[in-house]
């Protein structure tokens, strides 16, 4: 995700893939400047046939 490197995270965010009921999305896991974790995901693009 373009925006970890665009906003200068130094931590570095542990990416998951998982399954949803809509399709696949990526998680995104990061730390707050008070150390609450945010979760961020991504609906993965899919090529269609």
């Amino acid at each position: 995700m373009g925006f970890v490197t665009e906003k200068n995270i130094k931590e570095v965010p542990v990416t998951r893939t998982r399954t949803g009921t809509l399709g696949a999305l990526t998680f995104v896991y990061i730390r707050d400047l008070d150390q609450n974790l945010i979760e961020v995901s991504q609906f993965v693009k899919q090529k269609r046939p």
